[in-house]
């Protein structure tokens, strides 16, 4: 996988070995976003605090297409990001292979097909949100270095598209600081039907070989595997575990308005990793130059007890288990107000309040406000 990679980078970026004859296209992103939240408390998958923070979300991206042939796109792209200092990182290095009767394949690093917005995602100009929303698009696992295969039809007002992907990632977490990660087998498969371009359905399913390296699970399962108890220990760290990742969605885009829900699944067995349901919907309205919207989204993690059975209750440990499990539940909520306005052909300004509140853990509730100019170039 690692020299597919290679080679797909080679591709994109060694543009000088394309004929002389090859077109190469720049097209650039960006966006500078302020925010902060009201109190000392701060948002979930940020370092927003009380004070305004110019950089956390703030990013520049600039995109090279090349035809290295008819049927060959060598594609890169190149992002930095505010909250890491703006150094260049490499976010895409694929080869596009149009193939005929409507496939194509992409070879190299990419994003997963998770959410409807998975291209999409550092391109605030493509959503009229400020961020996609928080409940859904949280699981920073964005990028795959692997194979996509789509297929795209018309059948009567419908139009299908289908993506198949392969691959694995070995990094970090994108909203979990530098927590490393790794998915081996990733597999799946992506499917949205739009109707009389007004309508559409959309449906993922993933799996994986999933392995995470937490410090303090870690550090848990060696003081079950000390004592001997080494099928607890197992069942508490992510070691090339099956991860299943589902989603279902819609929009409707109709008469000025904006309907858009996503729900997904996930859980990872063999790890003390809570069985995930989260989801969210949206409404939004333009009248001109101007889009308000509203969203409310959920996230709910219940823990897997069934880990308890592994252990005799009264065993001392036992409390040590009960504890960690039940630690792991989560429940959350995000309601969200704000409005999107396109005062120029490709640049968009746009402010946002989010209230979000959690029935478990430390940050009981917090609000962030933010302001953002977004743009294409």
């Amino acid at each position: 996988m690692k020299q597919i990679l290679a080679t797909a980078i080679l591709a994109a970026l060694g543009l000088a070995a394309a004929p002389a004859s090859a077109e190469v296209r720049f097209s650039g992103f960006g966006q500078v976003v302020a925010g902060k939240t009201t109190d000392d408390g701060g948002y979930p998958g940020s370092n927003y605090d009380s004070d305004i923070d110019f950089a956390e979300e703030s990013l520049f991206g600039l995109q090279i297409n090349a035809d290295i042939s008819e049927r060959i796109e060598a594609v890169a792209q190149i992002i930095g990001t505010g909250d890491d200092g703006f150094d260049a990182e490499l976010a895409w290095a694929y080869a596009n292979i149009r193939l005929d009767h409507g496939f194509s394949t992409k070879v190299g690093r990419q994003r997963s097909a998770f959410y409807r917005y998975s291209d999409f995602l550092d391109v605030g100009y493509a959503y009229p949100w400020m961020r996609p929303p928080t409940a859904v698009y949280n699981l920073g696992l964005d990028t795959l270095d692997g194979v996509t295969v789509s297929h795209a039809a018309n059948f009567g007002s419908w139009y299908s598209h289908l993506q198949v992907q392969y691959g694995g990632y070995d990094g970090e977490l994108n909203n979990a600081g530098a927590l490393p990660v790794e998915t081996r087998n990733q597999a799946g498969f992506a499917w949205e039907m739009e109707y009389d371009e007004w309508l559409s359905l959309r449906a993922a399913w993933f799996r994986s070989d999933f392995s995470a390296h937490i410090d303090d699970l870690e550090m848990l399962a060696g003081v079950f595997a000390a004592y001997g108890l080494d099928a607890v220990a197992a069942n508490i760290v992510a070691d090339d575990d099956e991860g299943v990742f589902s989603s279902i969605g819609a929009k409707v885009e109709r008469n000025g308005w904006l309907l858009v829900g996503e729900r997904i699944t996930t859980k990872v067995d063999g790890a003390l990793v809570p069985r995930q349901t989260d989801w969210y919907v949206s409404a939004g309205r333009r009248f001109g130059k101007v889009m308000p919207y509203v969203v409310y989204g959920e996230r709910k993690g219940e823990p897997r007890r069934d880990i308890l059975g592994l252990l005799p209750q009264d065993n001392p440990l036992y409390p040590v288990l009960e504890g960690a499990v039940a630690g792991t539940r989560n429940e959350e909520t995000y309601t969200s107000i704000g409005a999107r306005w396109d005062f120029m052909s490709n640049v968009a300004f746009k402010a946002d309040w989010t209230r979000f509140e959690s029935k478990t853990g430390a940050r009981a509730e917090s609000d962030l406000a933010s302001v953002g100019l977004v743009f294409t170039f």
